[in-house]
């Protein structure tokens, strides 16, 4: 029970990112975790999700899925096959990035300077 309750914490986080992009690599990466197929050329997907389908499941309209989608395929992240397949090609999401952790300081010093500004 508590993988199905995972899944769906997931599928309903999905839509509350920001980037229409980001919310369809999650997606497909969520989905090939239990469908996928790892192949010589990337993770195959053997689901036939239409634009609007896809759109349905991450929370924005068709159009925006096909823009999205054509972004993140010319960015070598996704491809989709003549029989509807997805193949995955990038870095899954959530993978750590050493960039991220150099954001995190700043702000950190940033509230702790505002703070001992309020206290005097």
């Amino acid at each position: 029970m508590t993988v199905r309750s995972r899944r769906l914490a997931v599928l309903q986080a999905i839509p509350h990112l920001t980037r229409v992009d980001r919310r369809l690599l999650t997606l497909f990466w969520h989905l090939a975790e239990r469908w996928g197929r790892v192949t010589p050329d990337g993770v195959l997907l053997p689901l036939t999700l239409s634009h609007r389908m896809l759109g349905q499941l991450v929370g924005a309209r068709r159009p925006t899925v096909s823009t999205a989608l054509g972004a993140l395929t010319r960015a070598g992240e996704v491809s989709r096959a003549l029989d509807g397949t997805w193949l995955l090609t990038g870095s899954p999401v959530g993978t750590p990035v050493a960039q991220v952790s150099t954001f995190v300081p700043p702000r950190r010093a940033m509230l702790q300077s505002k703070r001992q500004v309020a206290l005097h």
